[in-house]
């Protein structure tokens, strides 16, 4: 019965057998397609990727050395900064100094910021 199935003329003197061939070289056919360009797709993302990686590493900030810089990592929370701050410990600027080259130092060893917006910060 299946072969009968498949030696029957479904379209224009096209057997089932045909079709079917057909059909599996043609979803073979896309499935390829849709890989190379997958690949190349991700090809240009890895390409662009590591050239902002390397942009971003390229850039250097110097930072002014805090006197309390060990005050402040050493505070267990906002509330300890904030009462530090009010008794003018450290400055604000300070405070964003320490926290700024920390981001720098960690985030880029552990590849971790995207985006370093240090200088509008200072």
């Amino acid at each position: 019965m299946f072969k009968e199935l498949l030696e029957r003329e479904v379209y224009q003197g096209f057997k089932a057998k045909q079709m079917m061939i057909y059909t599996v070289i043609a979803y073979g056919g896309y499935r390829v397609l849709k890989y190379v360009n997958w690949r190349f797709k991700n090809l240009r993302l890895t390409q662009r990727s590591k050239s902002i990686l390397n942009e971003r590493n390229a850039k250097t900030y110097k930072f002014k050395e805090v006197e309390s810089e060990e005050l402040i990592l050493s505070l267990p929370d906002v509330q300890a900064i904030r009462e530090n701050l009010l008794k003018q410990m450290f400055t604000i600027e300070d405070l964003v100094t320490v926290y700024a080259r920390r981001c720098v130092e960690i985030g880029r060893k552990l590849n971790l910021t995207t985006v370093e917006n240090i200088d509008e910060a200072l």
